[in-house]
């Protein structure tokens, strides 16, 4: 009885409208050093494409791309539906639900190519919604072969974080007052000619590469 009165619609909307005021107070007051938010308006003016990120910290780029329209790839749980609430609430971007570039993402897949279509920018974080960590699924290669948009690759660090030992990921998130660093890249296109293992490779690396940027900027 709790489980459906917990997944039921009033309830839902309710955590979520808790779940952004969490969000927002927690990374209000946090210091965030943070560089190359104008590159998601470039992307969009260019035509659409998505930003690239690791599922080891969320919050923090949710945050700093409120309002921007930017949409999230969401798991199709429970926990899922949630989270796209919250994101709808404040990214103002249309969800996918699924995992584009796993077994059942093909749906998710084909949301993600029409809504770059449409020169939208969506979000995806490249060891999906239930890892392993770092482990990167195709979704992200498979937009870019197939339509040629640009990316952006987005790197958290964080000091002295809340870990969620028990996660798949071992998911970090910013405390209140604490200090943190997100940077999101210049735009750039996935090279021609790349094989699946090399194209993965390539995004790993440039996910890699924003995160050593953030944790620079945190010295």
């Amino acid at each position: 009885m709790f489980k459906k009165i917990v997944a039921s619609e009033p309830v839902q909307k309710m955590l979520a409208a808790v779940g952004c005021m969490i969000i927002s107070g927690v990374c209000r007051t946090n210091r965030i050093a943070l560089e190359g938010l104008e590159h998601i308006e470039e992307i969009k003016e260019s035509g659409g494409g998505i930003i690239i990120m690791w599922h080891k910290t969320t919050l923090l780029p949710v945050y700093c791309c409120r309002n921007r329209g930017v949409s999230p790839i969401v798991s199709t749980s429970r926990d899922g539906n949630l989270m796209a609430k919250i994101s709808v609430r404040m990214l103002k971007g249309e969800p996918v639900r699924g995992s584009a570039g796993k077994d059942d993402g093909v749906s998710a897949l084909k949301a993600c190519l029409r809504l770059v279509r449409q020169n939208r920018v969506i979000s995806i974080t490249l060891d999906g919604s239930k890892g392993p960590a770092r482990k990167v699924y195709g979704g992200a290669a498979a937009i870019l072969k197939k339509t040629g948009c640009p990316f952006t690759a987005c790197g958290c660090a964080i000091d002295n974080p809340v870990v969620f030992k028990n996660s798949w990921d071992k998911h970090s998130e910013p405390r209140p007052f604490g200090r943190s660093s997100v940077v999101f890249t210049e735009p750039q296109t996935l090279p021609e000619g790349l094989s699946d293992e090399e194209a993965n490779s390539f995004l790993a690396e440039a996910v890699d590469a924003a995160v050593r940027k953030a944790e620079e900027r945190l010295k």
